[in-house]
């Protein structure tokens, strides 16, 4: 055929490829915007449902407030204990304790309203509800105009009761008649727990009989499983961002991006509120946000710009695949049409192509012997062509199971003489002697002659990415601070033993281990220096647990460990070990000359598989706080904890 006829094929093939791909590289970026669009519906409802819960509680509880001051029952003060110019309720004269303190207006109590007290104490029993059944809360409270205050969980006076200035704080001013004329339920600014220095925000509640204040009903609420829902729902190509009415933002999912690069003002905000499609807002990202129901949240969909392209352009690697494909074989028709000399020339040049590619190839015949191997194989294996020539594939692999490897090779084979392609992946020792991680491609090689059909194999090392992808999935399961494992981690940690006690019987131990009096240490020396202290403490851990324990940062300077196969007795002798060892260890910082020292105290649940593993968790963490409560720097089993509160209510009782 005549050359200009072949030039122009080749021309019209490629006006073909570069028409193709960009109708294809259209149509993949819109259907990919279209998919994520639905999976921020999915985010959305998601979120709502973390949040409208607890909603719903409160306004629960705040009925019940309002039916217990309407009754006006009791107005006898309870058991109470003046200190200066406050005061505070016995907790053991409550049925559940809670820490109720507030302010003397006079020289006695007498100016404080006795059924209002009464009736915040009657709660109890549903903020333990809560607390028990919604982890993201931390406090949940009773805030009255009439100058107290009753939370839960118990607090111990010291570490925290109400002051004037208790008062006048953003949770109880924003509710007041005055800022909250409409007597709706409004939401604060972010902010760290006096108490546990968590990051959080608060809701609150008016409380109103008739058109009378009282006061207003709290929920502080904690910000780590709102990060965690939206990482869940996000990928390398879209993130999330939970913003308030102020521009802050209150979680974040933690894929590809820090909060400091995402910092909104409101009115950036209502510009992108219910937009249809993603908004260019920035010169890397699209982002689109929608209000989280009616609440003051909004949602925002983060698309890396740059990732987005490169994932269309990865859709369009078979189009164009096929399509260079499509040249190739044309231009290979053609040359197959010219003379001898022409057709050497073309069989020198993939020869050369052969030899030269950066990728492995090897022909194989139905056998699975080798027939050809191109230069990179050789160098990769370090051989020379006569000792590769003649050899089995599957000898020159590292096979899982040796003994079925011939048969495996030969069915992939005839899968790929009969589907047109096969894929798969393999270990090959390098020349250097590491294994590699190859990814392989069979196609068959046509012949004239059906029984000597011959198979190319495009072989392609991605150790790297596989190593690198290994490292990603460690980073979402380790502290970056103290490099132990986190939540995530260690919720895989749990599972894993609860599998391995139920097809073994072998039980373990779960410990949440908090460092007394740490708030006093990042006051005294600085918080650099406490973050150093929490970074040690997991060294000196590791040095005094065994090999096969595991330790995770549970969050601020509380830590959740599992001994693997111990009985309850030995797991309390690790424990306790520990405990005295973390006591005896002299800790440095960089920033200060003496040593320091430091206590933990240790709650121990056996794991009982009657029930879940967060009441396990539940138990150890209950073990703790008995331990804190009752003089700290000491290791406290669960069924102890138990023992010694049914001791004390006997004794109360009697």
């Amino acid at each position: 055929m005549p050359k200009n006829r072949q030039i122009s094929i080749n021309i019209i093939l490629i006006l073909v490829m570069i028409i193709s791909a960009m109708i294809q590289y259209k149509s993949t970026y819109n259907d990919r915007l279209e998919k994520i669009d639905i999976q921020v519906d999915y985010t959305l409802q998601a979120v709502e449902n973390k949040i409208v819960q607890p909603l719903e509680q409160l306004e629960i509880i705040r009925l019940q407030m309002i039916s217990f001051l309407e009754e006006s029952g009791d107005k006898g003060m309870p058991d109470t204990v003046n200190v200066g110019t406050s005061y505070y309720i016995n907790p053991a004269s409550m049925p559940i304790e809670s820490s109720l303190t507030g302010m003397l207006e006079g020289a006695s109590m007498a100016t404080q309203t006795a059924v209002e007290v009464n009736a915040a104490i009657k709660l109890n029993a549903a903020f333990k509800k809560v607390i028990e059944s919604t982890p993201e809360i931390k406090w949940i409270y009773y805030t009255s105009k009439n100058r107290f205050l009753n939370i839960y969980p118990f607090v111990d006076y010291d570490s925290y009761h109400v002051t004037p200035e208790t008062f006048e704080y953003d949770f109880f001013r924003i509710i007041s008649p005055e800022e909250n004329p409409d007597r709706v339920q409004k939401w604060t600014k972010l902010y760290n727990d006096q108490v546990t220095g968590e990051r959080m925000i608060t809701i609150s509640l008016p409380v109103y009989v008739d058109d009378t204040y009282y006061g207003a009903l709290s929920i502080d609420y904690t910000l780590n499983q709102l990060s965690e829902t939206l990482e869940i729902q996000s990928d390398t190509l879209e993130n999330y961002a939970l913003f308030n009415d102020f521009g802050e933002v209150v979680a974040i999912s933690y894929n590809s991006f820090s909060s400091d690069a995402f910092t909104l003002n409101t009115e950036m905000l209502k510009t992108l509120i219910g937009s249809d499609g993603h908004e260019i807002v920035s010169e890397g990202y699209l982002m689109k946000t929608v209000r989280v129901g009616d609440q003051p949240l909004f949602l925002t969909s983060i698309l890396d710009r740059e990732e987005m392209q490169f994932y269309v352009l990865r859709q369009l690697y078979p189009i164009m695949f096929f399509i260079l494909a499509a040249l190739v074989i044309v231009n290979l028709y053609y040359r197959a049409t010219t003379i001898n000399n022409q057709l050497l020339k073309s069989e020198h040049q993939f020869k050369t192509l052969f030899n030269q590619s950066p990728q492995m190839i090897m022909i194989l015949d139905k056998r699975g012997i080798i027939v050809d191997i191109n230069r990179f194989g050789l160098n990769f294996m370090k051989m020379k062509r006569e000792q590769a020539i003649d050899e089995a594939f599957y000898e020159m692999s590292c096979w899982p199971n040796r003994e079925t490897a011939e048969t495996a090779v030969k069915m992939q084979i005839e899968t790929t003489i009969q589907n047109g392609v096969y894929q798969g992946e393999y270990k090959m020792r390098h020349h250097s002697g590491k294994l590699k991680d190859i990814l392989y491609t069979m196609v068959p090689l046509d012949e004239y002659d059906s029984k000597m059909m011959k198979v190319v194999v495009l072989g392609i090392d991605v150790t790297e990415q596989k190593d690198l992808q290994y490292q990603l999935e460690s980073m979402t399961r380790t502290d970056n601070l103290t490099q132990a494992l986190n939540r995530r981690g260690m919720m895989n940690v749990l599972e894993q033993n609860i599998n391995r006690t139920e097809r073994t019987g072998n039980g373990f131990a779960v410990l949440i281990c908090d460092i007394d009096f740490f708030k006093q240490v990042n006051d005294t020396y600085g918080h650099e220096c406490g973050d150093e202290i929490l970074v040690k403490l997991v060294q000196v851990m590791e040095r005094h647990l065994r090999p096969y324990d595991h330790i995770g940062r549970w969050g601020g300077e509380e830590f959740l460990i599992v001994l693997e196969n111990v009985d309850r007795d030995l797991g309390y002798d690790v424990a306790d070990r520990l405990r005295v060892a973390i006591g005896t260890n002299p800790f440095r910082c960089s920033a200060v000359t003496e040593p320091i020292f430091i206590n933990v105290t240790i709650g121990m649940q056996y794991y009982d598989l009657t029930i879940d593993v967060k009441q396990n968790i539940v138990n150890a963490d209950t073990a703790l706080y008995y331990g804190k409560r009752h003089g700290k720097n000491q290791t406290i089993c669960f069924e102890e904890t138990v023992i010694r509160d049914e001791a004390e209510n006997d004794r109360k009782q009697s």
